[in-house]
């Protein structure tokens, strides 16, 4: 059973993060309309993410909002072409967008050497890293979560079984009621004393079975 779980969480949790995003894609093209591979593609998302294109194709997961998509491509360690894109994310879906990498037109870009090529690319792994372990760590708090419910239900019904007959009887007269009864309606349904009546609701209070609330000169019985 518990592996079963295990499993339906994970599912879960992975369909979650996946489906509260949007995807953002695209081709990357150099002057010659020809697809450009290994190129820097850097997104202002929170927390700002990378993606090296290798095969001259990016993806980003994104909440809606505004961003810019800037390209770089480097021969050398020098920054050889350059793009830059803005982009409004409007809803959950899957979004394309090419980017057409042209020669830098400021000359200073042509001085952006390779130490930035390194700096991206640490930067790409952080921020994937860090994507991964707060996916990693809402799993397990899920998973945290789901074990401790199931151990206390279980338990209750543990707990359940090893009632006595009069703390049953009673136990299902509430229910019978929808689970709220006073406790002089309670007492017509037992053939009990007053004082025995009172003992098992005591009892099953202490157990976390129910709860008593004063109204007036009685007490009315909620069922947990």
């Amino acid at each position: 059973m518990f592996k079963n779980l295990f499993v339906f969480v994970f599912v879960s949790v992975m369909f979650s993060i996946t489906c509260n995003a949007a995807i953002l894609s695209g081709s990357i093209y150099g002057p010659d309309l020809e697809l450009l591979s290994n190129v820097i593609v850097d997104i202002n998302s929170t927390p700002r993410q990378f993606f090296v294109a290798k095969q001259g194709e990016y993806e980003f997961n994104l909440n809606p909002g505004s961003y810019s998509v800037e390209a770089k491509y480097y021969e050398n360690g020098i920054l050889a072409y350059h793009g830059f894109e803005d982009i409004e994310i409007v809803d959950n879906g899957s979004f394309i967008l090419d980017l057409l990498l042209l020669p830098p037109e400021d000359e200073l870009l042509e001085n952006d050497e390779l130490e930035d090529f390194n700096l991206d690319i640490g930067q790409a792994k952080t921020a994937n890293s860090v994507f991964f372990v707060f996916s990693l760590a809402v799993f397990l708090l899920v998973l945290f979560l789901v074990f401790l419910f199931f151990k206390k239900m279980r338990k209750k019904k543990k707990v359940k079984k090893d009632l006595p007959d009069d703390l049953k009887q009673a136990l299902s007269i509430i229910k019978q009621h929808d689970g709220r009864i006073s406790q002089k309606e309670l007492r017509k349904n037992i053939p009990l004393s007053e004082a025995k009546v009172s003992l098992i609701l005591t009892d099953l209070e202490d157990r976390g079975f129910i709860r008593k609330i004063k109204k007036g000169r009685s007490n009315v019985i909620l069922l947990k």
